[in-house]
């Protein structure tokens, strides 16, 4: 971690501290007068107002917990909205408590913030979705920032382009740059940057590549049945062997056979930012030789 980082860590928590303190204060205060509204003194205002100070003692420490846990995985301003979310849960949690050891009749209370609840989480469906498979993205593991990926996702189409023999897979490839609160911020292969609502990432198929201890790539094309496949194949030895330390292992294979052509195809185990360069230089080394071949057989 960046010596920024710390600097920064470390003044956020000495401002949380001093709120921690303040909110203390205020609680005390507030308690003390309500327990002389009800007129409760003795034992139970000490035991009432000792439940107020553990329980937000524990609630301050755990949203702590929280927020540093998150600071860990995203970016700190993300990480403050979802420590407020627990600490608003966590008090409401509290006050009922609270109100009950005063003897005051929460059922309504708790009828109301359900009917609230439900009203709310009708309208915000969207955004609590996109949150809840934020927390589930962050929490699974499933990529991190700076993983290669590939997101294929029914809800945004894509017309592929034609490949006579390769396979294509429909999706949007790219770098993962931040597992947000509400969007996955990814940088595609264009450098452009795209923001994906987090309940379609939870529920696309992701290709991690990062993942991936190794990467078997295709090359394939069509030969003219008149042309030798020995010397085809002294052709493509002698190609693959210019890239020798990117590619790990390699075969060759006859894949079709007809009376016209037959279909070779070399599959490459190599690293992925490698993969696109090398193909391109296989191709056009190869479009080269098997032109002056067609050239000599007309």
């Amino acid at each position: 971690m960046k010596g920024g980082d710390l600097e920064r860590k470390d003044g956020v928590f000495r401002r949380r501290l001093i709120d921690v303190i303040i909110i203390l204060a205020l609680v005390v205060i507030a308690l003390y007068a309500v327990l002389l509204h009800f007129r409760i003194t003795g034992q139970g205002m000490d035991n009432i107002i000792a439940s107020a100070l553990v329980g937000i003692a524990i609630i301050e420490v755990m949203g702590a917990v929280v927020y540093f846990y998150f600071a860990r995985r995203i970016a700190l301003e993300e990480a403050g909205p979802l420590r407020n979310l627990f600490r608003i849960i966590a008090y409401c949690f509290l006050v009922i408590v609270i109100l009950a050891e005063l003897h005051v009749n929460v059922t309504g209370i708790l009828v109301s913030a359900g009917f609230l609840g439900i009203v709310l989480g009708l309208a915000a469906q969207s955004t609590l979705s996109n949150f809840i498979s934020g927390v589930y993205l962050l929490s699974s593991k499933a990529f991190e920032p700076g993983d290669r990926v590939i997101i294929h996702t029914w809800q945004y189409n894509l017309i592929p382009p034609s490949y006579p023999h390769d396979k294509f897979i429909p999706g949007f490839s790219g770098t993962i740059m931040s597992i947000g609160v509400l969007y996955t911020e990814i940088t595609n292969d264009e450098r452009l940057p795209m923001l994906v609502p987090n309940n379609i990432v939870a529920q696309a198929l992701v290709i991690n590549y990062h993942r991936a201890k190794e990467h078997l790539t295709k090359v394939q094309f069509n030969v003219d049945i008149r042309i030798r496949f020995t010397d085809l194949e002294r052709k493509i030895k002698a190609v693959v062997s210019k890239n020798k330390g990117k590619i790990d292992q390699y075969t060759i294979d006859i894949e079709y056979l007809s009376k016209d052509l037959y279909v070779v195809t070399i599959h490459m185990k190599m690293d992925e930012l490698s993969r696109a360069r090398i193909k391109t230089e296989i191709y056009m080394e190869l479009i080269k030789y098997l032109n002056k071949e067609h050239a000599k057989l007309n």
